[in-house]
């Protein structure tokens, strides 16, 4: 479009330059008014196609740059997912190293039972190896006393 900016230019300038020219013979009553006003006419079309053309030109660099603009956002967006994502599967590897150690950390009943008693420990009370955590009934069909 900028090209047409020129095209246009020059063709207002020539409409100008024939309008001008024709005007200074019809001074000097060597041109009819009937052709001045033409030329009147082709010089004003010559002017609103120039600024018509100004106006697309203007038109289409501001569409560009808010297509750079939107660009550079969904750029940014996209960025930011990616991060949430690098982050979220971080948080993803710490959980599974905490499962495993838990899982390397669970404890087995020596015998199949019910838990019939849970002893009760302070938060953060260290405990000792051979400390009972919980009393077990056995499952069992046999009676005992």
């Amino acid at each position: 479009k900028q090209q047409l900016v020129a095209g246009y230019e020059a063709k207002q300038l020539q409409a100008k330059l024939n309008f001008e020219r024709q005007q200074g013979l019809f001074e000097k009553g060597v041109q009819t008014e009937k052709e001045i006003e033409k030329l009147q006419k082709d010089l004003d079309v010559a002017r609103a196609e120039l600024e018509s053309v100004k106006l697309e030109v203007t038109s289409a660099k501001e569409e560009w740059e808010a297509k750079k603009h939107e660009r550079i956002q969904k750029l940014r967006e996209a960025q930011t997912k990616v991060d949430y994502a690098a982050t979220i599967q971080k948080e993803k590897r710490e959980i599974e190293i905490k499962l495993a150690e838990l899982d390397r950390l669970t404890v087995y009943a020596p015998r199949d039972g019910t838990l019939f008693r849970l002893n009760i420990f302070e938060r953060g009370q260290m405990l000792k190896e051979g400390d009972e955590l919980f009393t077990i009934v056995p499952d069992t069909s046999e009676r005992a006393v």
